[in-house]
Parts: C-alpha cells; sequence; structure tokens
C-alpha cells in the first residue's frame, strides 16, 4: 500500500507537464493553407498557397541569387 500512495503523490507531475505541453501545441496554432504549387529552380523558386478558411491565394517568391 505504501509503494501505491508514493506513486499517486507523483501523479500530478506528468499529468501537469502533458498539459504544459499540449498548452504549447494549442497556442502555436497552424496555417490551415493549400499548396497549390511549389517550384524549385536553380536560380529560385515560387509557392503558392490557398487559405482553407478565406479562399486567399498568397504567392511567395524565393530568390537564390541574393
Amino acid at each position: 500500500m505504501a509503494s501505491l500512495n508514493r506513486n499517486l503523490n507523483h501523479a500530478p507531475l506528468p499529468a501537469a507537464i502533458f498539459a504544459f505541453a499540449l498548452a504549447l501545441v494549442a497556442m502555436t496554432g497552424c496555417d490551415n493553407d493549400r499548396e497549390i504549387l511549389d517550384v524549385e529552380t536553380p536560380n529560385g523558386g515560387i509557392e503558392v498557397e490557398q487559405d482553407q478558411d478565406t479562399g486567399a491565394i498568397e504567392v511567395e517568391t524565393h530568390d537564390e541569387n541574393n
């Protein structure tokens, strides 16, 4: 019985660590973007994404020369 009480006394620590980790994940959120096009070339690239919630299109270009 003493070992059971000892194990129960330490149970809140793992639960608190799990709750903290879950809170961190929830706070970071996630982009609800769908990748439409991703082209990579030796000189750069282009990425086109669409927001699933609003339908907005985002275009990013990458220049490898600079």
